[in-house]
């Protein structure tokens, strides 16, 4: 008999014994009181298994269904938000501090994006929309593609992308009472279509593909002719920057115009050879110094691409062309083929092209970019072919054949 029914057996027996009434004394009764707390205590440990170390056996948990309900389901951890990490990656290498790039959004990213927000004179949300995102986005690449190591510089270039790309506000339209009588209808002009919104959207593009086409990879010929554009754009307002060395020489380009006007109209008529000769002897005639002619120029062509002016672009290039650079006929090219500044003309632009690359080939020094250029030439190259090309050995054969194709335009 193990421990458990014997003490059972013992408090049941003792229970049903009878009694008899006595009379005990105080000592007595103190010792009676005893063993019946002692009988209690055995019944309490037969009738609920209460003893010793025993614990209660626990219930098994039920479902609504009465059966078990199984272990407890452990919920994932979140997940880190690329968007949120890319955000954070964005805001460090411009100095505004969001703490570790880990995906999470917290109040240090949040005071970073009010940071950013602040410098700029935009609301302050703390949270990024879709055209700061961008502005971010495109600002970075272009201060990676120059170099930039230290915040100054960069913070530098974020600035100069703001107010390249900055636009007003439309003012809210009042509504006006119906006229009584009809009124006429005006001829309307369309807006100038604008080369920093045209790269705004390239730059989101070449984002969301991951990086610019390489030559042996066209997969859109038109979007990698717009990422050389775009890339050629950067590079002019940066070395126009630094040509101008911190002089307002607006009034400057602005004759320049004025000077170069019937060149510029002319290129959308005529072919590459007949627009050259004519700025040659144009700016021989205004007296530009043929020192000067190289530095006038460069300074023009950034400002024009600054202050997102066409017109100013092709007169700046119209310049460095008579000073005998033919790599610049580029500039006329994509200028012809998207519209900016001329009546677009696909043949004509094709013509340009191949003019600035047959000056490549020819020994001309590169325009833009120079650390690239044997491969943004065979880009163009592969562009205007209308599929891929394999890379040149070097510049010296770019431009040795081409092929029309519709699918750049």
């Amino acid at each position: 008999m193990t421990r458990m029914p014997f003490l059972s057996a013992i408090a049941l027996a003792a229970l049903l014994v009878p009694q008899p009434a006595i009379a005990f004394s105080p000592g007595e009764l103190f010792v009676q009181k005893g063993i019946e707390t002692t009988f209690d205590i055995l019944l309490t440990c037969a009738t609920t298994d209460r003893c010793g170390n025993n614990a209660p056996t626990p219930r098994p948990t039920t479902s609504g269904s009465g059966t078990n309900s199984g272990p407890a389901v452990r919920v994932p951890s979140p997940l880190p938000n690329p968007i949120v990490m890319a955000d954070q990656t964005a805001l460090a290498y411009f100095g505004f501090d969001p703490g570790p790039a880990d995906g999470f959004s917290g109040q240090k990213t949040a005071g970073a994006i009010q940071r950013f927000q602040g410098r700029f004179a935009l609301p302050v949300t703390g949270v990024l929309g879709d055209a700061e995102r961008l502005a971010l986005t495109t600002a970075r690449q272009r201060a990676e593609q120059q170099g930039m190591q230290d915040h100054g510089a960069r913070q530098a270039e974020l600035d100069l992308y703001y107010r390249q790309t900055r636009s007003v506000p439309a003012p809210t339209q009042q509504p006006h009472p119906a006229p009584e009588w009809p009124l006429p209808t005006l001829p309307t002009t369309a807006p100038a279509a604008s080369m920093a919104d045209h790269c705004a959207l390239t730059g989101m593009l070449t984002s969301a593909n991951g990086g610019r086409m390489r030559a042996d990879d066209i997969g859109d010929p038109a979007l990698a002719l717009d990422e050389q554009f775009c890339a050629a754009r950067d590079y002019a307002i940066l070395l126009g920057t630094q040509a101008a060395a911190g002089q307002d020489l607006a009034g400057l380009c602005a004759s320049l115009v004025a000077d170069m006007r019937n060149v510029v109209a002319m290129a959308g008529n005529a072919g590459p050879d007949a627009v050259v000769a004519k700025a040659t002897a144009r700016v021989r005639d205004i007296g530009v110094a043929p020192e000067r002619q190289r530095q006038m120029g460069e300074i023009c062509l950034g400002t024009a691409y600054r202050k997102d002016d066409a017109e100013m672009a092709l007169a700046a290039a119209g310049v460095m062309l008579a000073s005998g650079n033919a790599a610049y006929a580029e500039i006329f090219g994509h200028h012809i083929r998207l519209g900016f500044g001329l009546a677009g003309n696909q043949e004509r632009a094709l013509q340009w092209y191949r003019h600035g690359l047959d000056g490549l080939r020819n020994g001309a020094q590169a325009a833009f970019l120079p650390a690239q250029s044997t491969e943004r030439a065979a880009i163009i190259e592969a562009s205007i072919a209308g599929g891929s090309a394999s890379m040149p050995a070097d510049a010296t054969s770019i431009g040795a054949s081409f092929t029309t194709s519709d699918s750049w335009r």
